[in-house]
C-alpha cells in the first residue's frame, strides 16, 4: 500500500518546491515524475512516512513504487519484451542464465532469478529522451527514460 500527499494538480506552482509525502506500508519506495526516479528511500525505525522535501512541481504523473523485503520475486521467470523510443538503440538482451539460448540481439527475455537486463546505445549526435519499455504479459507495463546528450 502506498499513498501520496500532496495531490498533483497545481497549476500556479510550475517551478517552485512542493513537499511530498508517502504514506506506505513497505519499508521502502521509489518517487517518480514524469517518469523520471526522484530517488529511493528506505523507512527507517520509528517512521512512518517517507519525504522528498525538494521536488519541484511540474504537471504531469506523480507515481511512487513501494518495497517490502526488496520485493524482486527470487523465483520469478516471466517473459519480458523490450521496446525502445527515440535516439537510441537495443544492443543486447540477458538474464545470467547460463542454460538460457536466446541469442543476445532478441528483444524477448525470460527473467531468471527475478532479473533480466536490457542493453542500449544511444545515437551518437542526436541527444534526446530515450525510452526504455518493459511488457510481460503477467506484469504490469513499465518504463524508463534516460537523457542522451
Amino acid at each position: 500500500m502506498a499513498h501520496i500527499l500532496p495531490h498533483w494538480n497545481w497549476p500556479d506552482r510550475i517551478g517552485k518546491t512542493t513537499p511530498v509525502h508517502v504514506f506506505t506500508s513497505g519499508d521502502e519506495a521509489e518517487l517518480f515524475l514524469n517518469g523520471k526516479s526522484l530517488g529511493r528511500k528506505k523507512k527507517e525505525q520509528y517512521e512512518y512516512r517517507l519525504r522528498w522535501d525538494d521536488v519541484k512541481y511540474e504537471p504531469g504523473e506523480l507515481k511512487v513504487i513501494a518495497y517490502k523485503n526488496g520485493l524482486t520475486v527470487p523465483t520469478a521467470v516471466n517473459s519480458i519484451e523490450f521496446e525502445i523510443e527515440g535516439p537510441g538503440e537495443i544492443l543486447a538482451t540477458d538474464n545470467g542464465d547460463p542454460t538460457d539460448f536466446v541469442p543476445f540481439p532478441s528483444h524477448v527475455r525470460n527473467a531468471f532469478s527475478g532479473l533480466a537486463l536490457v542493453i542500449v546505445r544511444s545515437k551518437k549526435g542526436e541527444p534526446d529522451t530515450i525510452t526504455i519499455k518493459a511488457k510481460s504479459p503477467e506484469l504490469r507495463d513499465t518504463k524508463v527514460e534516460i537523457e542522451s546528450k
